[in-house]
């Protein structure tokens, strides 16, 4: 049995394995799964200002300027951190994403990367949620090519079913493009740009509840292969005008 801890370096072994006079060698990748684990959000810490006991520093509580992050990998190309808001309901009610490059974060420690997020102004940080996913796939200004595969989406009265989805280990992400959106357009407030995005364990068949208006989306489905690599796949539907 051959086994490598979290912050085992991506890389590619020969073994050895031999019984007698036979010998055999066998490649092995060996891949992080998880690259990265989001441990916490900063509020601006505003400026400081002078109080009866001396300075004091204010807090903006509408104001998100930095993303705690933890490299678990020794991963050296770009990532896009996309975060979520949803509000005390449960509804997807902002998003921001942010790109960087895994070199410039250290392995094994706390990074901080520096955000730039004015919360929406009904946020409550009683009832509001957040969530962070890591995405490193869009790695490039240029377009990802379409990987050919059956996958689909169809759009029936609020519901999008996905259908044929790609086999894919461990987290996978699932997000829905407004019209005209693309990867390269996924950087900083995206509210406008994303209208689902969820990070499940399992395969999402279904998503309820979506009030889009007409045009044609797109689903992107994220997630590691069985060969350890990172891929996206796409399908298109289409909301009629009613």
């Amino acid at each position: 049995v051959l086994s490598s801890n979290g912050l085992t370096t991506p890389q590619q072994l020969r073994v050895r394995a031999s019984k007698g006079s036979a010998i055999a060698y066998v490649p092995i990748s060996v891949v992080a799964a998880n690259q990265f684990e989001i441990t916490g959000l900063g509020y601006d810490g505003g400026d400081e200002k002078d109080t009866n006991e001396g300075k004091q520093r204010t807090v903006n509580k509408k104001h998100l300027v930095r993303l705690y992050v933890n490299k678990l990998g020794d991963y050296r190309d770009d990532v896009v951190f996309i975060m979520t808001l949803f509000d005390g309901d449960g509804k997807l009610a902002g998003s921001y994403s942010k790109k960087t490059s895994g070199k410039s974060l250290q392995t094994g420690e706390s990074n901080e990367v520096a955000i730039d997020y004015n919360l929406p102004a009904e946020f409550n940080e009683n009832t509001w949620t957040a969530k962070v996913m890591a995405w490193t796939s869009l790695t490039t200004n240029k377009e990802p090519e379409e990987l050919v595969s059956t996958f689909s989406a169809n759009y029936n009265n609020g519901t999008v079913t996905l259908s044929n989805q790609p086999t894919l280990t461990g987290k996978r992400t699932v997000a829905i493009y407004n019209p005209g959106t693309t990867d390269s357009q996924l950087v900083g407030d995206t509210s406008e740009k994303i209208a689902y995005i969820s990070q499940s364990e399992t395969e999402i068949t279904s998503i309820s509840d979506l009030s889009l208006a007409p045009g044609t989306y797109t689903v992107a489905i994220g997630g590691s292969m069985s060969d350890g690599s990172y891929a996206v796949h796409r399908a298109t539907f289409t909301v009629s005008a009613q």
